[in-house]
């Protein structure tokens, strides 16, 4: 069970940063700008509201601000996986 769930996590981590990066080249060639999309971005597409509005935890939001989400997404797919199959 953890094994499929671990290889579930892989390629949606894989599959999630190659969609952004996807969505990114796409708007690149329409408009020749490169769009920015970070952690923050996606939580606030998300409707987080802490992402929308942040009362704290001000570091944080500059910080998620700052990660490109086409990195973090693959980075805890393979780091879900891999805590997924030390379990199993």
């Amino acid at each position: 069970m953890s094994s499929a769930l671990g290889w579930a996590l892989l390629v949606a981590g894989l599959g999630g940063g190659f969609l952004v990066l996807v969505y990114q080249a796409l708007g690149w060639f329409r408009t020749d700008a490169w769009t920015s999309v970070s952690v923050l971005t996606g939580l606030q597409w998300l409707q987080v509201r802490w992402a929308l509005l942040p009362r704290n935890w001000h570091d944080l939001h500059d910080l998620l601000g700052n990660l490109p989400l086409m990195i973090v997404l693959p980075v805890l797919g393979v780091l879900g996986a891999i805590v997924l199959r030390s379990r199993g």
